[in-house]
């Protein structure tokens, strides 16, 4: 990891040593055959040599731009330095003695709220590795009281408050099960000054693209808001995180990219601490901002319904993100930058736009999902269009494929799956349409998030799963819907019958999110068909 103690220093992005085709070789004789004459062995030496210096120099010239990559270095995650003034090492029964007010509280925080929101304002308040963040309840219940009254209680659930759970208490009995018991001794970090907490949720050391937005990207969504002033904070901790190492190239871009933004701004500086919460210790905070998104969707009445507030959650933030990215392609990652030019808006001349379908991999990291009927969707593909592709990703794709790959379609055929989050990266397209397949829709948090690109998205729900316990819940839930055309079957959650609340279940709702399916193509035809209007009109 990058390290700074004390002064901001800057790094240059990486220049390559090596050739196109990789590390130099050396060449010998014994690679040729024998017969081979020394003077032309030599000649054929000086060729090869010569193409390789040539081919360097012009990688190299393609770098040049390298010198303008200046990220700022910031401290390693999870680092503790002995004697830190803001960051003490203590048990809970000694930190809650010691500090100024024994009792946690929660308000509203506007100043991030108005665009970037909700966002909430704790006191003396704890996180670990798993749910909830943990507050100390005076008698007269005032934190519970304003939870209520600013929403803070209505977040999603791995950062919803609640109260510390003490051994031996009945209210144990009350929490969910993952939920962590602690005594007056058990040790804690507790970090002094200010802190920003966002939450990634229930992906800690685990790279999930999507996920990693949720936590990382909700930091880009504040920068990119129209907020007049930043004050710098003494901590950033990320909640069931991984560190952005613990990624590929998608997760350094977005790093890189919020680092930039957050020194520019003045919310980081090189003395910012970042942590992950890890099993080994909780963590607790004297105040903290965290932005505690609403576990609620637009279809659902009340405040805070326009759902989590990840990068990307409204316009505003797409418009600031495009440029950001092509500064830093073209002064950071001159390859991919490459890449990006060769393309250029499609042209829809004999009106055949081009159609890509994405096949997850069948490996143990990406799961399932992929298209068990693909030959007959790429046939039904070409009913509409003679410009038809199967294209995949995976955590290992370097940026200048992703690039090359999200910017070479107007419509996208895709399972449900963190792939889709790579549509970040589609800045050569001014219209997109994408189409979603599920067995049943259990929600539409991408579909929102990209709506606000000039993206046509659509959720095609009702295709089938080849496992036949798999495709009795799907016919089950799809049989209780009363909500339409996607979303929980039941959206108002405290008057659903019992086989609503069990199709609302991760018992049933993970197995349908993550099968392979086999698509019912005449179901897939009808929003095809919408969507290729959507790009060609």
């Amino acid at each position: 990891m990058r390290q700074a103690y004390g002064t901001q220093r800057m790094r240059k992005c990486r220049t390559s040593l090596r050739g196109p085709f990789g590390q130099i070789p050396r060449i010998r004789a014994r690679d040729f055959s024998l017969n081979i004459k020394r003077g032309t062995l030599l000649g054929v030496k000086l060729i090869v040599v010569a193409t390789y210096v040539s081919a360097l120099y012009s990688e190299v010239s393609k770098s040049a731009r390298d010198d303008q990559c200046n990220i700022p270095i910031h401290r390693p995650f999870n680092l503790f330095i002995p004697a830190d003034p803001l960051v003490d090492r203590t048990d809970l029964k000694s930190w809650r003695l010691n500090s100024e007010n024994c009792h946690s509280s929660v308000t509203h925080y506007e100043a991030y709220t108005k665009s970037a929101g909700p966002w909430f304002e704790h006191t003396n308040v704890c996180v670990d590795h798993v749910d909830r963040i943990k507050y100390f309840e005076d008698d007269d219940a005032s934190y519970e009281r304003n939870a209520t009254l600013f929403g803070a209680c209505k977040a999603g659930i791995p950062h919803r408050p609640i109260p510390f759970p003490w051994k031996g208490e009945s209210r144990r009995n009350e929490l969910i099960e993952n939920i962590v018991e602690y005594g007056e001794n058990s040790p804690v970090y507790v970090l002094k000054g200010k802190t920003l907490l966002f939450h990634c949720w229930r992906v800690p050391n685990n790279p999930h693209p999507l996920h990693f937005l949720f936590g990382y990207g909700a930091v880009l969504s504040v920068l990119f808001a129209p907020v007049s002033e930043f004050k710098t904070v003494d901590h950033v901790v990320f909640h069931q995180c991984p560190t952005p190492d613990q990624g590929g190239d998608f997760h350094e871009v977005i790093w890189d990219i919020l680092l930039k933004e957050a020194f520019a701004k003045r919310l980081f500086d090189s003395g910012t601490r970042l942590y992950t919460t890890t099993v080994q210790r909780l963590l607790c905070m004297e105040n903290v901002r965290d932005n505690g998104w609403m576990d609620k969707q637009p279809y659902r009445p009340g405040p805070f319904s326009e759902g989590p507030p990840y990068m990307g959650a409204d316009a505003h933030t797409f418009q600031v993100w495009e440029p950001r990215l092509i500064e830093y392609l073209e002064k950071c990652r001159p390859r991919a930058n490459a890449a990006l030019d060769t393309l250029s808006p499609y042209q829809h001349y004999d009106r055949s736009p081009r159609v890509a379908v994405f096949q997850r991999h069948g490996d143990s990291r990406n799961g399932l999902r992929r298209f068990v009927n693909l030959l007959e969707v790429q046939s039904l593909v070409r009913e509409y269009t003679k410009n038809v592709e199967v294209i995949t990703v995976s955590a290992e794709t370097k940026l200048e494929e992703i690039i090359s790959t999200f910017n070479s379609f107007d419509v996208l055929i895709t399972p449900h799956g963190s792939q889709i989050v790579n549509l970040l990266f589609s800045i050569k397209t001014t219209k997109m349409a994408v189409v979603e397949v599920v067995g049943s829709c259990q929600h539409f948090q991408l579909s929102l998030w990209f709506g606000q690109r000039m993206i046509d998205y659509r959720i095609s729900a009702g295709h089938r799963s080849p496992d036949s316990e798999t495709q009795a819940s799907i016919a089950f839930c799809e049989a209780h819907r009363n909500t339409t055309p996607c979303g929980p079957i039941c959206a108002d959650q405290s008057n659903c019958q019992i086989n609503e609340t069990k199709c609302n279940s991760l018992q049933l709702n993970g197995p349908i999110l993550s099968t392979d399916l086999i698509v019912v193509i005449e179901k897939l035809r009808s929003d095809l068909e919408r969507a290729i209007q959507y790009v060609l009109k």
